[in-house]
């Protein structure tokens, strides 16, 4: 069970890097942009980017220059890198 539960917010999270890619968000725009008609809430959205984070898939940035560790706060900002040529 606890592999399917997973699955979803792989695929959540491969849907980020795509759609977002090249671009610098918030969590909160990220959500608003992109959990519209989908099974997803804010929770989602915030584990999200600490995986990609942690997978180094991501950027992260605070613009109050602090952050708690492990954490996606109002004030942080995502940077996805723009896809390669393969997609990827």
């Amino acid at each position: 069970m606890l592999f399917s539960l997973q699955r979803p917010l792989d695929q959540l999270r491969a849907s980020l890097l795509k759609d977002f890619a090249g671009q610098e968000l918030s969590v909160a725009e990220i959500y608003e942009r992109h959990s519209v008609d989908t099974p997803y809430v804010m929770k989602n959205y915030k584990e999200s980017p600490t995986q990609l984070e942690t997978e180094g898939k991501i950027g992260v940035r605070s613009l109050k220059g602090t952050r708690r560790k492990g954490t996606f706060a109002d004030h942080l900002m995502v940077r996805f890198p723009a896809s390669n040529i393969n997609g990827e």
